[in-house]
């Protein structure tokens, strides 16, 4: 468990650095003649990519017409800000509690580390006035939590996800349909510490959509559900979930600092409990990343995989990183 500590502070510092110290590959340098790279448009469409009119000119006969792509930087999809498991690179410093197991009747003091990423395959085609924009994905998400209370920084649990996404994007309207598998581990200290008997490995395989609108240039409300189709007695069978963002940094690039606020709520059948996880704080876009200094707080069924069917209140701070922002 050295070894997994260890990797975990060095994948910690890499994140730091890279939001200290973007790569050189990804900043908006000037042109020769002081002129700057044109932005990416909303949508995601690249400046390299051709506009309508000049598909239109065309015919249409090329694959770039289409803004079709091969591992753009970018998804038509914004990520989410409010799930407690979401693409999105953040620490955060937390005091929570539960009804019941090891952690229950005390506060404990935690650290929760999520490195997730979305890779853009294919984008098929960017998004114009008279067609959608599209792409194929390879979702990454892994969110340990460590205790702090104990020397030795336990290892609580850890969420490991893998997905296959499709995401469209149309006007005001967003869609990302996809697979995903997920499994969830006890840290071996913490299974020790406690004398916690058999586990039942938590895993799942799932089929999940979620749908956006975004409101005037605030923000957006979004609603969603998923089906396990493959899953251990521990996993609930059906979910669904909604949410909103007061985010309107993500729609106007020109903002430098602004404030935003997102909340988000999910029911299971294995529960039937209401979750719900809010944030909020302060945005700065800094050489074309976002980094945000958040409030973060949960209630209800813990977002960990191992504790699922346990409440859950936490309240704590944090700070995440956007590698790649909408613009």
């Amino acid at each position: 468990m050295v070894g997994w500590r260890s990797g975990s502070r060095a994948a910690c510092l890499a994140i730091v650095s890279l939001a200290l110290f973007p790569a050189a590959g990804l900043s908006q340098e000037p042109a020769e003649g002081g002129a700057t790279a044109q932005e990416p448009a909303e949508g995601g469409a690249t400046a390299q990519e051709p506009t309508a009119g000049s598909a239109a000119s065309s015919g249409g006969q090329e694959e770039g017409a289409r803004g079709s792509a091969w591992f753009p930087s970018r998804s038509v999809f914004w990520d989410l800000l409010g799930p407690p498991r979401a693409n999105g690179l953040w620490a955060a410093l937390i005091d929570f509690e539960m009804e019941a197991g090891p952690f229950s009747g005390r506060k404990t003091r935690a650290a929760e580390v999520q490195m997730a990423w979305l890779m853009v395959v294919r984008r098929f085609q960017s998004e114009a006035e008279s067609r959608p924009g599209v792409d194929l994905g390879l979702d990454f998400i892994i969110t340990p939590r460590f205790n702090l209370d104990e020397p030795q920084k336990d290892l609580i649990n850890t969420d490991f996800r893998v997905g296959i996404p499709i995401s469209v994007a149309y006007r005001r309207f967003q869609m990302r349909l996809g697979y995903l598998h997920e499994s969830s581990h006890l840290g071996d200290e913490t299974v020790l510490r406690f004398t916690i008997g058999t586990l039942e490995q938590s895993s799942r395989d799932a089929l999940e959509a979620t749908v956006t609108y975004q409101v005037a240039e605030l923000g957006r409300v979004y609603v969603g559900g998923g089906w396990n189709w493959n899953r251990s007695d521990s996993n609930e069978s059906l979910l669904a979930w909604t949410g909103f963002e007061l985010d309107p940094g993500r729609i106007r690039s020109s903002l430098i600092i602004w404030p935003y606020v997102a909340a988000d709520f999910r029911i299971t059948d294995l529960t039937a409990r209401v979750a719900g996880t809010l944030s909020g704080g302060g945005a700065f876009r800094v050489a074309g990343r976002i980094l945000r200094l958040e409030l973060r707080g949960h209630f209800g069924p813990s977002p960990m995989g191992q504790f699922r069917t346990t409440d859950e209140d936490y309240f704590g701070a944090a700070i995440r990183f956007e590698p790649f922002p909408p613009h």
